[in-house]
């Protein structure tokens, strides 16, 4: 069957392949991510999703962003540093230019602190990924609760362990 050149079906329509950004401003509760994470993925968070990658603010971590990469059936969800709203400015980056980008970023009460999450899938269902990811988050009752409770919450998460220099660079191993 000929198809006049330029009328040719894309990859991307061929085979059902969308992508679509997750975005909110609103952490995570840990327990409901963790266990969104670890359901089924046929029926859970990653149905239909090839691979998800991004920045992910978890509450109970609320000084640390987190990269959340996924592939297949590989979930890492790892932190990546901290927010720029938890750093003292006086240790931001000194160019002029990097500030304001930084400054940018300040989008509400807690900062650049938020959730962006690109999903890219087979046939893949934008409406359950997201509700899924919103049932994650933190409800109005424990959002009002603020950091110094979120801290508290349920978190089955690892523990983050900061190396020192010596541990990271060992003498003659530079």
């Amino acid at each position: 069957l000929s198809v006049p050149r330029g009328e040719e079906e894309t990859e991307t329509e061929e085979y059902g392949i969308s992508s679509f950004v997750y975005r909110s401003g609103r952490p995570f509760h840990p327990q409901r991510l963790w266990d969104a994470i670890g359901d089924d993925m046929e029926a859970g968070l990653f149905r239909n999703v090839l691979r998800s990658k991004g920045i992910a603010w978890i509450a109970s971590r609320h000084d640390w962003a987190y990269n959340w990469s996924q592939a297949g059936c590989s979930v890492l969800l790892e932190p990546a540093g901290f927010w720029w709203a938890s750093v003292p400015e006086d240790s931001w980056p000194e160019e002029e230019e990097v500030i304001a980008e930084i400054k940018k970023r300040m989008i509400h009460e807690y900062g650049d602190r938020q959730q962006e999450l690109v999903f890219i899938g087979q046939n893949l269902d934008q409406q359950h990924v997201t509700r899924v990811l919103n049932e994650c988050q933190l409800t109005d009752e424990e959002y009002k609760l603020g950091p110094p409770s979120w801290k508290h919450f349920n978190d089955p998460m690892p523990p983050i362990v900061m190396e020192t220099e010596e541990e990271a660079y060992p003498e003659g191993e530079y």
